[in-house]
């Protein structure tokens, strides 16, 4: 009765004997089937992983630069409470102690400043310029006009004051604002009359026989000597260099009589000023 279940458990054992006998016998096939399993797995945790990736948006590379880079940092970081705005008072500069005293004109010629005009006071004739006066002398030293030439339209391009001349006497003479103002013109007026006018020719121009008590026969050879040889009466004045026609120049004021008067470029209001010049 009890040889059957030997018998079984014979083949049991030699079952099992016959498959170690096959796995020894093929070791490949053993390995294999392991190493298949490893496969499977990670194949398992691939899938596993591109799901994951595949639920993030940002691709491997972006979680790589984001880890690398810094984060923005938000706005409201930075922010800060607005402060109240508080409405101050302006600041006014410190005033002085005392308020200023009355402009000495004396002290302050430019503030004294005034118009041109020529006037007589007391049988002397005056000329008052914006800051100062003058008073006597000749007319062309009172006018700073050493050719004593008319007002005209030439004399205001070359700097006479618009509209101002002297009231006296057969001419009314420009007013220049200084004597070099006044030498300039004269000079100008030789160039712009010169063309084929010799030195005789152009004094009879300029202080024409006739006229009061010129004589341009005398005053030609005046300038011709005192600009010296190889200038004579019938030098061509196209000819002369500007030295020489500043000669020219000079010897026509010294010819005009050029004299200083008593009152020499006085301050405007000065106390020694006769009062209708004064309050003028």
């Amino acid at each position: 009765m009890f040889a059957r279940p030997a018998a079984k458990a014979q083949s049991g054992n030699e079952s099992r004997a016959h498959a170690r006998v096959r796995r020894l016998a093929n070791p490949v096939n053993a390995r294999g089937s392991r190493a298949a399993a490893i496969l499977a797995q990670r194949a398992q945790d691939s899938g596993e992983h591109r799901e994951s990736t595949a639920a993030d948006p940002r691709s491997d590379r972006d979680l790589t630069d984001s880890a690398a880079a810094p984060r923005p940092v938000p706005a409201h970081v930075f922010s800060y409470p607005a402060l109240p705005f508080t409405r101050t008072a302006p600041v006014v500069a410190r005033q002085p102690a005392t308020e200023p005293g009355p402009v000495n004109p004396q002290t302050a010629p430019a503030e004294r400043e005034r118009e041109v005009e020529a006037i007589k006071v007391g049988g002397m004739s005056y000329v008052l310029y914006q800051t100062k006066v003058r008073g006597g002398g000749s007319s062309s030293w009172l006018a700073n006009n050493p050719g004593n030439m008319d007002y005209t339209a030439d004399t205001v391009a070359w700097g006479c004051y618009e509209g101002k001349s002297l009231p006296w006497g057969q001419h009314r003479f420009a007013i220049f604002q200084d004597e070099s103002v006044g030498l300039g013109a004269v000079r100008k007026f030789l160039r712009k009359y010169q063309t084929t006018r010799d030195i005789t020719l152009m004094m009879n121009l300029f202080a024409p026989a006739g006229d009061l008590e010129n004589d341009p026969t005398k005053y030609s050879k005046r300038v011709a000597d005192r600009i010296g040889p190889p200038v004579t009466v019938h030098t061509l004045v196209k000819d002369l260099t500007d030295a020489q026609i500043e000669i020219f120049a000079d010897q026509i004021k010294r010819t005009e009589g050029w004299v200083a008067g008593p009152v020499n470029d006085v301050p405007r209001g000065d106390p020694s000023l006769p009062e209708g010049v004064r309050e003028r």
